[in-house]
């Protein structure tokens, strides 16, 4: 954040694997409880995994951070306690490491779940890798993230501003990623 900035707008988005207590998670359960907040969750490519948004907050405006902190955890109790509810839990493994990685961890019925993995897969650039790491993209479905949007006034600003997430990007993956099983294998 730069000095002097009259704002800087931050919204936090999560991806949450959800997993049933006593019985099996459905996508059926997922969009029951998307419909119960619009706007506000969202169904994601992983038929079991639902998205949380905060709104928009002013980093810049004193106490800005804080609120952001407290927008997020408000959220997150609100999952919690709705899972609770429907019999389940989030999933905070990074990767549900005993997901099947076949097209039944796609959600089913949203086009564009449909659409933006096979594209993907059809002209990815390294067709030789195998293993995990020549899954179908769709195994997106299976790991659980957390995504920053962050308000740019111009194009030029948003360059540099990715630049800096490159450079800091792989970082904060080491510190935090929690995904190392997959399908039953060591990533």
């Amino acid at each position: 954040i730069q000095s002097g900035s009259a704002q800087r707008l931050l919204g936090v988005e999560t991806e949450t694997a959800c997993l049933g207590v006593s019985t099996a998670f459905t996508q059926e359960m997922r969009d029951k409880l998307v419909a119960s907040r619009p706007g506000i969750w969202d169904s994601e490519l992983g038929a079991v995994q639902i998205e949380t948004k905060t709104p928009p907050v002013d980093l810049v405006s004193k106490g800005g951070l804080h609120r952001l902190r407290v927008e997020v955890l408000a959220e997150d109790a609100m999952l919690r306690t709705e899972l609770a509810r429907a019999g389940a839990v989030q999933m905070r493994l990074g990767s549900n490491p005993l997901a099947a990685l076949d097209d039944s961890i796609r959600s089913r019925g949203i086009l564009r779940y449909q659409i933006v993995p096979d594209f993907h897969a059809r002209f990815r650039s390294v067709p030789s890798v195998t293993g995990l790491w020549g899954a179908h993209p769709r195994v997106v479905g299976a790991f659980s993230s957390i995504q920053y949007n962050l308000d740019c006034s111009s194009a030029e600003e948003a360059i540099q501003l990715i630049n800096h997430a490159f450079i800091t990007g792989p970082y904060a993956v080491a510190l935090s990623a929690n995904a190392r099983f997959l399908a039953g294998q060591d990533t």
